[in-house]
């Protein structure tokens, strides 16, 4: 069974009877693919393994790259990838007896092979906190390895909205890239809105009435006073004039007093509403709390 990425691939390429000679840019590339690829797969990376054998095959489809390809596959756990592979493998004429016995082992060991994924969850804000299924903690923008199955992933941050996303991982699933964006925990605020009057305030009637009521009582207390001169001389008797007049003082002090009270109380009642006109509110939403603010 074969161990290791073979090193010899260009040298079979280039006496292979299949095909017509290459370019002698092609072998070099062919050469440094391969030689790149084993070293990859000694690395662990079979992801650039697998990258790099599929870019080599565009020139020349030799079977030991997909026997690799496979191996690479197997080697992730992606088990239904290195199946398929194995099993088109095996079925090539190309394929020496040897060669086809080790996948064909390889191919039976698969059938108790896990599904395995990578997830990788990329955060904003860049101080989220991840938790998988509730409880195991993750972390950003590093990759965890995950076997097949659904998962629920946490996010959440001081001063955001936390989030939960769903991941399901299964034999035709790739390597799966997250991307979480938490919304700021504030989504809405509204400051200093002015409270709409009631139509039904009966303060801007009233007050106006006792204002106009109050002059009307001003301009003829004036009136009267004015013309009081004019009286006292058609009157023939000095003591009629004199009671005249006193009852004129009196009527004429009663429209100034009255006047003047029912103008400031009107007036009262308009700055009243007036000041009321200027309240205003703050409502501010959080995840936790809803708070209303009433300022007058």
């Amino acid at each position: 069974m074969k161990t290791a990425l073979p090193f010899s691939l260009a040298i079979v390429f280039m006496s292979s009877a299949a095909w017509a000679q290459p370019s002698d840019a092609d072998v070099e590339k062919y050469k440094s693919l391969t030689t790149e690829a084993a070293q990859t797969f000694e690395e662990g990376d079979f992801r650039k393994t697998i990258e790099l054998l599929s870019e080599a095959r565009v020139i020349h489809d030799h079977p030991d790259l997909s026997y690799n390809i496979g191996r690479s596959y197997e080697a992730m756990s992606w088990c239904n990838r290195a199946r398929e592979t194995f099993s088109i493998y095996v079925k090539r004429d190309d394929v020496p007896k040897k060669d086809r016995s080790a996948a064909t082992e390889r191919l039976e060991s698969l059938k108790d092979c896990v599904e395995k994924r990578l997830l990788t969850v990329e955060c904003d804000p860049a101080n989220t906190t991840l938790l998988l299924n509730g409880e195991t903690p993750l972390a950003c923008a590093t990759p965890t390895e995950l076997t097949e199955g659904s998962y629920s992933v946490e996010a959440s941050a001081d001063g955001f909205l936390p989030s939960v996303y769903s991941v399901n991982i299964n034999a035709f699933s790739d390597d799966i890239s997250l991307q979480t964006k938490l919304a700021p925990a504030e989504i809405a605020t509204v400051e200093e809105v002015v409270v709409p009057q009631d139509s039904s305030d009966w303060r801007p009637v009233t007050g106006w009435t006792l204002v106009g009521v109050g002059a009307g009582a001003l301009v003829a207390g004036l009136v009267l006073d004015a013309t009081s001169g004019v009286d006292s001389v058609e009157v023939g008797a000095v003591d009629q004039v004199n009671s005249d007049a006193e009852s004129r003082r009196t009527a004429i002090t009663a429209l100034y007093i009255g006047g003047a009270v029912l103008g400031a109380a009107g007036a009262g009642i308009l700055i009243w509403e007036m000041t009321d006109s200027q309240e205003s509110a703050s409502l501010s939403v959080r995840p936790d709390q809803v708070s209303f603010t009433y300022k007058f």
